[in-house]
């Protein structure tokens, strides 16, 4: 009787610890899917401010060709470059609005992590 009981304990141990392992296991994968969205966020956000001083630098750089080169006051001309103009805003608008869905994904991905993070932990300490 004694040998059943501690083959008992022992199996309750052992599933004891790989419910652990296993809790642990996927913790630790979810830690870093967490890491890995916030990593790509630092690099959208960073991505973004690159391209918005792109678009910037390019619209001061046709103004500057405009106003240089160009007479403004002929229609044609000034219609062109108000079309250029507006291509790039509409860019930077699709762009921006983009980005903006996109982090919205990861915010609500990172948000489902933690708490399932969250629910893990839980399980953890119950055990």
């Amino acid at each position: 009787m004694e040998a059943s009981k501690y083959d008992k304990d022992f199996f309750e141990k052992e599933e004891r610890r790989k419910k652990e392992d296993r809790l642990v296991s996927e913790l630790s994968k979810n830690q870093k899917m967490r890491e890995d969205l916030e990593k790509n966020l630092y690099e959208i956000e960073k991505e973004n401010e690159r391209f918005s001083e792109e678009y910037f630098e390019g619209l001061r750089e046709i103004n500057k060709i405009a106003e240089e080169t160009c007479n403004l006051k002929e229609p044609k001309i000034s219609q062109c470059v108000e079309n250029i103009r507006n291509n790039i805003l509409n860019m930077q608008k699709q762009r921006d609005e983009y980005l903006s869905n996109y982090k919205r994904l990861i915010y609500s991905d990172r948000e489902k992590l933690e708490e399932e993070e969250k629910n893990i932990r839980t399980r953890l300490s119950a055990i």
